[in-house]
């Protein structure tokens, strides 16, 4: 008897990219990293140094989200150098990125909900959280925070990890059911 996944055809195999290809691509993502990157610094810098913006909790919240992305960012600069290089750069720096990027990753979606949740208090008007939030809202950025270093730690043990690799990131079976699950948590609260 034969056994049919020996004899299956890989999908995977048709859209693997030869070393031309991969260099290609890898110099598309630093070059689109390169653009984002210099709008996500400017619109940070701006809404961080000028009082106007500053003294809103909103932008507040979407000064550390853009940090967070920024994280994200920078993962993809390392995904490209990968592609150009055709190498992953070993066990620990393709673990260090894949951890980087799942915990910044998590960090938009905590900061994306803290932000409606601004907006929603602003608009409605329902004055739930106290009128002077700002104390209320550093608390919640500083626990965001924690969040994602925590997340990024988690991302480190053995088992529940990401692996930056070439062109994805390989997901262990353990982080991948914790991170749907959080998936699902985050979308359901929101």
């Amino acid at each position: 008897m034969s056994d049919i996944n020996a004899t299956e055809i890989d999908p995977w195999a048709a859209l693997a990219l030869n070393p031309v290809e991969l260099a290609i691509v890898g110099s598309v993502y630093f070059l689109l990293t390169t653009i984002c990157l210099i709008a996500y610094v400017t619109v940070i810098w701006i809404f961080a140094t000028h009082h106007i913006f500053i003294k809103y909790t909103a932008y507040k919240v979407m000064i550390n989200m853009g940090v967070s992305d920024i994280g994200m960012l920078l993962t993809y600069y390392l995904q490209g150098a990968q592609m150009i290089q055709n190498s992953d750069f070993g066990y620990w720096p393709s673990r260090l990125a894949g951890g980087l990027n799942t915990a910044t990753w998590c960090g938009t979606m905590i900061f994306t909900f803290l932000l409606a949740l601004n907006r929603f208090d602003g608009l409605v008007g329902l004055n739930f959280i106290p009128p002077n939030s700002h104390p209320f809202y550093n608390r919640l950025i500083f626990i965001s925070h924690t969040l994602v270093i925590f997340d990024f730690i988690f991302c480190m043990v053995p088992g529940f990890g990401y692996s930056l690799e070439i062109t994805f990131y390989f997901q262990e079976e353990i982080a991948n059911s914790i991170n749907l699950t959080y998936i699902y948590t985050i979308i359901g609260a929101a």
